[in-house]
């Protein structure tokens, strides 16, 4: 029962972490580009 119970939530613990990177490398992403427009748009004005 315990040990089952154990591993599920690593197997969880396991696939929030992978999930997560995927979540942050996205965010810097959207972030760089979000960087990049902003210094467009001010270099223009």
């Amino acid at each position: 029962g315990n040990e089952a119970n154990k591993g599920g939530s690593q197997d969880t613990v396991w696939t929030d972490a992978e999930d997560f990177k995927a979540q942050a490398e996205q965010f810097n992403v959207a972030a760089s580009e979000l960087s990049a427009a902003a210094a467009s748009a001010t270099s223009v004005e």
